[in-house]
């Protein structure tokens, strides 16, 4: 009898640490609807014209969160392009018609997908990893995605790129206690490049292949808090950002800023960032919007600047949010080109579920077109729409 109480004991202490062994994994998801008009408003040599467009809008994503032990985590996100959500298109969503334009809605891709190593003393994520912006990234992502930095202001990193990208970041922290500092740094391959070594066609081999390296993305942020305070400095560098396979001569692009923000309790929270940012094609003189060619074009410097503001306060059953952000972009080769931004973000979220809030939201693009430019001098746009969101 002892020993058969012994073994069912011993059995159940093995399958007790069986199930704590086993990894923990938390399902979560996202369902969203925007109900969207947009104003706009064009002004120019003494006219003006206005135009007013309604549309929907939606917004989806399942994910999967697990945690493997006390070291290792890992989290898988699918869905569609939800930050800035993708239009209603009877069209693009029945599956069963024949004229697409572009992927239904029934294709949604991998927004967030990696593992991540974390011993304490260091951590180490990699695969399509989250990744905020911390001032530069809002000018990066207009650079590689329009070629300069027009319109940063009006995008932002997340809505470019759902605040993730492929690639991997290693970090530590450095000073622990009530002032608290670490350091993160992520890297990534923008664009592969080859050196070309034989000639397939003469059937030779070169033996001094031209240069052609591949154009390679760092972030490198210091992120700092003291009580309710965190300010992160964020350098951005993207070495052989463009690369003259003929000249054998790159250029590379550098950013600086920072972000900061208090939180005063759950609710009720400011923030604060900026960043400048330089791209120019001086080495390697590719026409802009191109990275890598042998054709040279005229010369340009680009500069670009970013800042904005904003805050989350409570209010009745809900919270207002508030955005303002700024940004301009340059070029010292030539004479009036300077193009400014201005977004306002206006928003009131409701939850009126666990599961769903209602979120009445008005927006402002504004574009100041360059002095030089003989069509436009502004362009405005109001958006005020509602979103309907479900989330577990």
């Amino acid at each position: 009898m002892k020993k058969a109480l012994f073994v069912l004991l011993v059995s159940c202490f093995s399958i007790i640490q069986a199930q704590q062994s086993l990894p923990s994994v938390t399902t979560y998801g996202l369902a969203q609807y925007r109900l969207r008009t947009d104003i706009t408003n064009y002004q120019g040599n003494g006219k003006s014209g206005t135009s007013v467009d309604y549309s929907n809008r939606i917004a989806f994503y399942l994910g999967a969160a697990a945690k493997l032990n006390d070291q290792v985590s890992m989290q898988l996100q699918v869905g569609n392009d939800w930050v800035s959500t993708e239009d209603v298109n009877y069209l693009a969503g029945n599956p069963s018609n024949t004229k697409k334009s572009y992927p239904p809605f029934s294709v949604p891709y991998f927004s967030l997908a990696y593992v991540k190593y974390d011993p304490g003393i260091f951590h180490v994520t990699a695969g399509i990893i989250p990744l905020l912006s911390n001032g530069t990234l809002d000018l990066i992502e207009r650079s590689l995605s329009a070629g300069s930095y027009n319109g940063a202001a009006l995008v932002s990193w997340a809505v470019g790129t759902n605040n993730s990208i492929m690639g991997a970041q290693i970090g530590m922290p450095l000073v622990k206690g009530n002032f608290k500092m670490g350091v993160d740094l992520f890297s990534t391959v923008l664009e592969p490049r080859k050196q070309v070594s034989g000639d397939e066609k003469a059937n030779s081999i070169n033996e001094k292949p031209r240069g052609n390296p591949s154009s390679v993305m760092f972030v490198g942020d210091i992120p700092m808090s003291v009580g309710k305070l965190t300010i992160t400095p964020e350098v951005t560098g993207i070495l052989n950002r463009l690369y003259n396979t003929r000249t054998e001569k790159g250029d590379h692009e550098i950013a600086a800023g920072l972000s900061a923000g208090m939180k005063f309790n759950k609710v009720n929270s400011i923030s604060f960032s900026t960043a400048y940012s330089m791209l120019s094609n001086g080495n390697s003189k590719l026409a802009a919007g191109t990275t890598s060619d042998t054709a040279e074009s005229a010369v340009y410097d680009y500069s670009g600047y970013i800042a904005g503001v904003g805050g989350t306060f409570a209010a009745g059953p809900g919270a207002i949010l508030i955005d303002i952000t700024y940004s301009f972009n340059d070029d010292s080769e030539l004479k009036n080109v300077l193009a400014q931004y201005l977004f306002g973000d206006l928003k009131y979220a409701w939850s009126i579920n666990k599961y769903v809030t209602l979120t009445p939201r008005v927006r402002l693009f504004t574009t100041i077109y360059p002095e030089s430019n003989p069509g436009l001098d502004t362009k405005n746009l109001i958006r005020p729409e509602l979103i309907i969101t479900g989330k577990f």
